[in-house]
Parts: C-alpha cells; sequence; structure tokens
C-alpha cells in the first residue's frame, strides 16, 4: 500500500507542469497614435512577440521585458488573465507613468498603452496590434 502511495504522488509530482499553458504571440502592428501628435507611420511592418504563461499568471517574454505580479518601494508590476482578456504591465506608485497591454482573446487585438506625466515630459502612446499564436518566435 505505501509503494502504491509513493507511486501515486511521484506521478502527480512528474506531471505538475504538464498542464501548463504557455502561449507565443506574434503581433502585428495595425495602428497607433501619440500625444503630443507624433508620426507613427515608422511602425507599419512591425512585428512584436510576446510568451505567456497562463497557468502562473507571467509574461515570460516581451519586447520591453519579463512581467509577474511583483512590487517594490517605487512601481508595480502585474499580469491578470481570465477567459476574455490578459492584461499586464507595470506601474509607477506616484502615478506619473504606466505601461500597460491589453490582449483580447477572442479577437487577437493586443492594445499597448504608455503615458508618462512629469514635470519635464507629458505624452501618451497608444498602439494597436493583431496577434495570432505562434509555435516560436525563432525559427533556427
Amino acid at each position: 500500500m505505501k509503494k502504491l502511495l509513493g507511486i501515486v504522488v511521484l506521478g502527480l509530482l512528474l506531471c505538475g507542469n504538464a498542464f501548463s499553458e504557455i502561449i507565443n504571440l506574434k503581433c502585428l502592428w495595425n495602428s497607433g497614435y501619440a500625444l503630443p501628435e507624433e508620426d507613427m507611420s515608422s511602425n507599419k511592418g512591425k512585428v512584436d512577440f510576446y510568451k505567456i504563461d497562463l497557468n502562473e499568471k507571467e509574461v515570460i517574454d516581451a519586447p520591453s521585458g519579463k512581467y509577474h505580479n511583483f512590487e517594490t518601494e517605487t512601481s508595480k508590476s502585474f499580469v491578470h488573465v481570465d477567459d476574455d482578456q490578459i492584461y499586464f504591465g507595470i506601474r509607477a506608485k506616484q502615478g506619473k507613468s504606466r505601461h500597460t497591454f491589453t490582449i483580447n482573446r477572442n479577437t487577437g487585438v493586443l492594445n499597448e498603452y504608455y503615458s508618462i506625466n512629469t514635470d519635464n515630459l507629458k505624452g501618451i502612446i497608444n498602439n494597436k496590434f493583431l496577434c495570432e499564436k505562434t509555435t516560436s518566435k525563432k525559427k533556427f
């Protein structure tokens, strides 16, 4: 009986990562705007890649770095996953800047929003990407 229990426990330990759901996304820039007004046409053809672990609720790879639920004295990084969207980013606690991403899981639209509000610099950048699942961002 002890051997059977040991085998069951060992089996459960070994299959723990079998249910991990990691998605790779390839996202093509679609549109965007900036305030103060800025020419965004240089983004045409831009492709960004994202690797997201849905179960662990962390962004493993993104153009702007990794994201997970973590807080410091000056900023808060977050990842929220539900049936309809994936929402992640980082916010300064003083409210002076934030960089957030929202991925609509039904349409594949990724909305990137960046805002800064300091004494020397104020502005907003909003980019929209169309994403599709891919197996990997590297061919080799």
